[in-house]
Formats: C-alpha cells, structure tokens, sequence
C-alpha cells in the first residue's frame, strides 16, 4: 500500500494530475471500479528475461511516446525525477506536454506490448484504462476523460520487498514524497 500513496503523492507534488501510475486495482475482475483481468502468457517474462532496469524502462517510455507523437515536458520531468529521491531506482516516469487521443493510447499500449509489456487488466469506461506490467514493474494507463485536458503522464513503479521496504521509509520520513 506504501507504493500506492507513495505514487499519488509524487504525481500530485509536481502538478501533474494522473494519467499513468500505479494505482491499487484489484485486477481479479472483483473491482468496484470495473477493471476485469486479462489472460496471462508467458510472452512478457520470455520477452525480456532478467527484470528491466529502471534505465529500460524509461527507454521504453521514451520509444512508444516518441511513436505515438507525444512530447515530453522536460521542466515537469525534472521535477518528478527530484520527488523520486531514494526511491529512484524503484519509479520511472514520463511526463507529457499535452494529452494523448485515443490513437495515441492505443499506439502507446501497442507499442509497450512490443517491447514486453503484458497488459494484465483493462477497464471500460468513456475511455479505455490498461494496466501493463514488465517483471516486477507495473504501469496504470488510464485513458483520460472524455473532455481531456491533462497532458498524458506515465509512472511505474517496481515491486518487490526492496522497493516497497524503500517506499515505506520514505513516506514514513516525510509527509510527503520528498
């Protein structure tokens, strides 16, 4: 749970307002919130062997974006990368410029599957959500909302007793994430 608040504290410190990041949906289809499982294969692990660097994972944030045609906002990165503090190596981030259509969500899902990302859940609503995951790394897309708006921000966020001890010190460190 530490990872959770951890990740809505972050986004909302740089003034982003989520649309991509690790959120606590249940992805077993029992969801209040609609989020129904996708079946699994081994594509993802067999795809990328060892567990991704927080380096690949950026690069992949950084190839499906450029595809889709989104633009980064270096200012409000270099923000987000200064909240992640000691916890860097466990969160990677990507922050837009503007918000993305639904092509552009689709080319970016798209994209991340051909790179090993497995999408794990999807939620229907105006607009499509995925979660996707790449070894013990674990993104939320959310689609946006029908009037848009809110440019198009990526945050995952890496698993494992390590990083969730590393998100726990840090939220328990500070009232917020820095």
């Amino acid at each position: 749970m530490s990872r959770i608040k951890w990740a809505a504290g972050a986004v909302a410190l740089v003034g982003v307002v989520v649309a991509g990041g690790v959120l606590d949906a249940r992805n077993d289809g029992s969801s209040p919130g609609g989020w129904v499982s996708e079946p699994q294969t081994d594509r993802g692990s067999a795809a990328t062997g060892a567990d991704p660097s927080r380096e690949s994972v950026l690069a992949d944030f950084d190839a499906v974006t450029t595809r889709a045609g989104l633009g980064q906002d270096a200012a409000l990165q270099a923000a987000r990368d200064a909240v992640f503090g000691d916890v860097a190596d466990c969160a990677a981030g990507w922050v837009g410029v503007e918000e993305a259509d639904a092509a552009q969500v689709t080319r970016l899902v798209d994209g991340l599957q051909q790179r090993g990302w497995q999408v794990t859940a999807r939620r229907a609503r105006p607009v499509q959500d995925v979660t996707l995951t790449i070894g013990s790394w674990e993104l939320v897309l959310l689609g946006g909302t029908p009037q848009g708006g809110e440019p198009l921000s990526l945050l995952a966020l890496r698993g494992g007793p390590g990083c969730d001890e590393a998100f726990a010190r840090q939220e328990a460190g500070a009232s917020s994430p820095v």
